[in-house]
């Protein structure tokens, strides 16, 4: 979060966002995502990264 704009920002690209994302599912995680501040190309980043893995569509 910027604290003088009060907005929500990632200082991270799309590819970032997917790397980390994998790893979480591949750690367990159920759900990943983003929120305030993410853009479509992150989203589409973290589907094609984890669609194929056994964890998708639990």
């Amino acid at each position: 979060m910027d604290i003088e704009t009060e907005q929500g920002v990632y200082d991270m690209g799309p590819e970032d966002m997917a790397k980390y994302s994998l790893k979480y599912v591949e750690l367990g995680a159920k759900v990943v995502g983003g929120c305030c501040g993410n853009t479509p190309e992150r989203i589409a980043a973290i589907v094609k990264a984890v669609k194929n893995t056994e964890q998708a569509g639990v």
